[in-house]
């Protein structure tokens, strides 16, 4: 957890950074007139203008009031204070390994998918001495090949592992953004032995992030649905959430292309079957519905498959978390009903319970140890509690079904694999809806990304305790 946050009470001396401040040229006057700025060099795309310049850290909220977006690329000060550090210890200094807070230094707005795909192979190639790249082996129906990150070379063989998700729907375009910044900033932290990681207000120290990754294997798959993502960016219709295979399209229908890939995971796909009739679903067996299309059967698309995949292929995966928005919620299982933790019988695995899911109140609850339950808790709660020490919101802490009832998700599907075939490693499921908009303004997003980050930090730490 963080060992300690800033408060407005204490006074620092200012850090100089170096970052890129861009706006059109009228506001980067006015704001350059109050606050000047020693100017490293200028780039102009359109109207728009990216200066790299010199600036307090004391100057970043002025920048925003005035409507310039800006990109941190150095903090100065911290360089030079590590430069010294090293030096008088008699070390080589060697500034490459300072953590400098960005996937990409240049980013000023969201990437595209080919960029979101080479990000993740470049972090990979640049850390190579902690992790490695996994080629998932099912292609999307446009042709892409989809990445994952392990960051698993320090920690010994079958050493715990999480696995976190980003991009299962198009629109939602942070998390793959979210997902790549966590693996930085882990990571950048970790290759510069000493330092502490900071996330907004949050500090873990150094002794922490060698731990984590020392002890935890972490995988990280930023963007499962490239095709959906693409088409959401491509402008034709930015709320698109599924992806963009058409076998089950129906004839002028353009918006029934696609499968929401979290309804497509092989739990109670059988709607019929499970739950009560017409009691609002938040998923549907209709290839029209254009946001809930679970597919004709479960894991039809490649998309679940290679999540699928690693599951299947990382017996030592006992977390998983999936990054979606944006309700600024913290969820785990069940979503297929209220969770309860004292009546057996009241489970999928039992006959005699078909018909009898997803009405709030009514006799029927899907049934959980008590041990997992609170475990489940446990870690949801301290990854919203990273997210306040960064300087985010209170996420609202709720179970899957509080949200809406479905089922097909990734997170119940992972929970209940090792129900269904008590041979394989227990996985505990959570989900993290970010923000308040799917693709909020990059300024904003920025923000977000530390934030969440913080929390994926706390709840990887938070791991350690034994799961039950």
């Amino acid at each position: 957890m963080p060992v300690r946050t800033s408060s407005a009470r204490q006074k620092k001396a200012p850090h100089y950074l170096l970052l890129r401040l861009v706006g059109d040229e009228g506001r980067l006057r006015r704001f350059l007139s109050r606050y000047p700025a020693e100017i490293q060099g200028v780039s102009q795309k359109g109207e728009t203008f990216s200066l790299r310049v010199i600036l307090p850290d004391s100057a970043l909220e002025a920048a925003r009031a005035a409507g310039l977006q800006y990109v941190f690329d150095t903090d100065l000060t911290k360089l030079g204070e590590e430069q010294v550090k090293q030096v008088g210890a008699g070390n080589v200094f060697d500034p490459a390994l300072l953590s400098l807070g960005l996937t990409l230094p240049t980013q000023v707005d969201y990437l595209d998918c080919p960029a979101v795909a080479q990000a993740t192979i470049d972090l990979a190639t640049a850390y190579g001495a902690c992790c490695d790249l996994i080629v998932l082996p099912n292609q999307t129906v446009e042709g892409a090949t989809c990445h994952a990150i392990s960051i698993s070379k320090m920690a010994p063989a079958g050493a715990p592992a999480i696995l976190i998700l980003g991009g299962i729907h198009g629109r939602e375009w942070g998390s793959c953004e979210i997902a790549l910044h966590f693996v930085e900033r882990l990571l950048s932290t970790y290759q510069a032995p000493g330092n502490d990681l900071v996330l907004g207000n949050a500090t873990f120290t150094a002794a922490q992030v060698k731990t984590l990754v020392e002890t935890r294997q972490i995988i990280v798959f930023p963007m499962v649905n490239p095709d959906g993502r693409a088409y959401s960016q491509g402008g034709m219709d930015p709320a698109w959430r599924k992806n963009r295979n058409p076998a089950q399209q129906r004839a002028g229908d353009p918006r029934s292309i696609g499968v929401d890939i979290n309804r497509n995971f092989d739990f109670l796909f059988k709607l019929a079957d499970a739950f009560v009739p017409n009691c609002g679903l938040m998923v549907s067996a209709d290839p029209s519905d254009h946001e809930t299309y679970q597919g004709p059967e479960p894991f039809s698309e490649a998309e679940a498959k290679n999540v699928e995949y690693l599951l299947d292929t990382n017996a030592s995966i006992n977390w998983l978390v999936d990054l979606h928005s944006s309700s600024q919620t913290v969820m785990c299982p069940w979503t297929v009903d209220q969770t309860q933790t004292t009546v057996p019988q009241q489970s999928f695995l039992q006959p005699g319970t078909n018909q009898t899911r997803g009405v709030a109140g009514d006799a029927y609850a899907e049934f959980m140890r008590k041990q997992d339950f609170d475990e489940h808790v446990r870690l949801r709660d301290i990854l919203a509690s990273g997210i306040v020490a960064a300087g985010g919101p209170q996420y609202a802490l709720k179970t899957g079904f509080d949200f809406g009832a479905c089922s097909g998700t990734s997170h119940d599907y992972a929970y209940a694999r090792h129900l269904i075939s008590p041979d394989l490693p227990k996985v505990l499921g959570f989900v993290v809806e970010w923000g308040t908009l799917p693709y909020p303004d990059w300024v904003d997003m920025q923000k977000i990304l530390v934030e969440v980050s913080a929390g994926l930090v706390n709840f990887s730490i938070a791991t350690q305790h034994p799961l039950p």
